[in-house]
């Protein structure tokens, strides 16, 4: 059963920051008038030290981040869920001339962005990885225009050893016809208003995110030696 999340931050541009960033992916929060309005079965994230030691000390499990670390506030998120990591995240990117990329973790749509190059693409992977608490991170790309080229690009970039696998985009977006009433759900939670023309986009690497695929590594060196 999930836990309320108690947002208490006092500094105004990291409390907007949190809310903004609950709100994209649809979470519940309470932010209570008074500090005894918290119930000791709460998950406080906060950056205060003095409620950090007053509910700690009233057996509230509290999550103190005085310098603005976003695993921290998504040790919280998980903390609300029952849960202390991901089974997996996956990352999806569509390619194109600007690339689109979707976050998923166990199914949950946490983050994605738009019109991004590769050097933008790279940071996004470092900072996922840097954020969500997981036993597993994968980057899946489609294989369309210019895949290839960004699988090649993040395996000699990125300092990180993680999975990369190159996806048939074969159905990935959606038609006239028919529409992954799954993804759309996962859509649906966001709530800042994705623009329709960009839902496609998104759409596309999510599909991607969630299948299976080759893994690079098999083939970059083929790839690389026909340069």
């Amino acid at each position: 059963m999930d836990k309320r999340l108690v947002i208490l931050v006092y500094n105004p541009r990291r409390f907007t920051y949190v809310v903004k960033r609950l709100r994209k992916r649809g979470i519940s929060y309470y932010i209570p008038d008074k500090v005894e309005y918290v119930s000791r079965e709460d998950i406080v994230y906060t950056d205060s030290k003095d409620v950090y030691m007053l509910l700690s000390k009233k057996g509230v499990k509290v999550l103190y981040d005085p310098s603005g670390n976003d695993m921290v506030l998504e040790k919280a998120i998980l903390l609300s869920k029952g849960k202390d990591e991901y089974f997996e995240v996956s990352i999806g990117i569509d390619p194109g001339e600007r690339h689109t990329v979707a976050v998923i973790a166990d199914g949950e749509l946490v983050d994605y962005a738009l019109d991004l190059d590769e050097d933008d693409v790279l940071r996004l992977i470092n900072k996922v990885v840097d954020t969500y608490p997981t036993k597993h991170v994968v980057v899946k790309i489609g294989k369309g225009v210019n895949g290839l080229d960004l699988a090649l690009y993040l395996a000699r970039n990125m300092e990180q050893n993680i999975t990369m696998e190159i996806i048939d985009e074969h159905g990935s977006s959606p038609s006239s016809e028919w529409r992954n009433p799954f993804i759309d759900r996962i859509i649906g939670k966001s709530k800042t208003g994705i623009a329709q023309a960009k839902k496609k986009d998104i759409y596309a690497a999510i599909m991607i995110a969630l299948k299976s695929g080759i893994v690079v590594e098999n083939i970059v060196e083929d790839y690389a030696a026909k340069e």
